[in-house]
């Protein structure tokens, strides 16, 4: 990746990390803000499922994004960006399992609505902290185009928001269906 390609793969990835607060935003934001209508129940669970979805994919590519090497020449990793360091356990092993069979199979595993399949907010705890350092990454030593700077200062304001309110926060109510 060239210097002048950095700003666009910094957005990619600042859109990455929104993309992954999908059904936090949808549980905590939007819902609660909605019209109580019986028939809208379907189409909010249609969204609902769509965000849960979004921010599972979204999870897993961030992740991947952190704690691999490239595999591929068109693989976007941590390393394409010079100085960035990012540090990470990354999702467990178990719990990215969790969230393949959740997003890629319908399986019987989530019929059970005593089993939870994933944890989001586990999830969501290992690669916030990353998230932040990549905005501050961004904002500090990539180039401003195309407002990279305000991105990257909201994404890491909303970041600080949902880790302090609601990963940090084990009494917070789970934004899982």
């Amino acid at each position: 990746m060239t210097q002048d390609q950095l700003p666009a793969a910094a957005i990619r990835v600042l859109n990455c990390i929104n993309q992954t607060l999908a059904i936090y935003f949808w549980k905590n934001v939007l819902q609660p803000r909605m019209p109580k209508d019986s028939d809208l129940d379907r189409p909010y669970l249609a969204l609902e499922n769509a965000c849960v979805d979004s921010s599972l994919f979204a999870l897993r590519a961030f992740d991947e994004f952190v704690r691999s090497s490239k595999t591929r020449m068109d693989d976007l990793v941590a390393s394409d960006f010079p100085g960035l360091s990012l540090s990470s356990a990354g999702i467990d092993i178990l719990e990215r399992n969790k969230i393949n069979k959740y997003i890629a199979h319908l399986t019987h595993l989530d019929l059970d609505t005593q089993i939870q399949t994933y944890s989001y907010r586990d999830c969501l705890a290992v690669v916030i902290d990353p998230a932040i350092a990549f905005c501050k990454y961004a904002k500090d030593c990539l180039p401003n185009v195309n407002t990279l700077h305000d991105l990257a200062d909201g994404t890491k304001a909303i970041c600080e928001s949902v880790h302090e309110e609601y990963v940090s926060r084990p009494e917070a109510q789970e934004a899982t269906p």
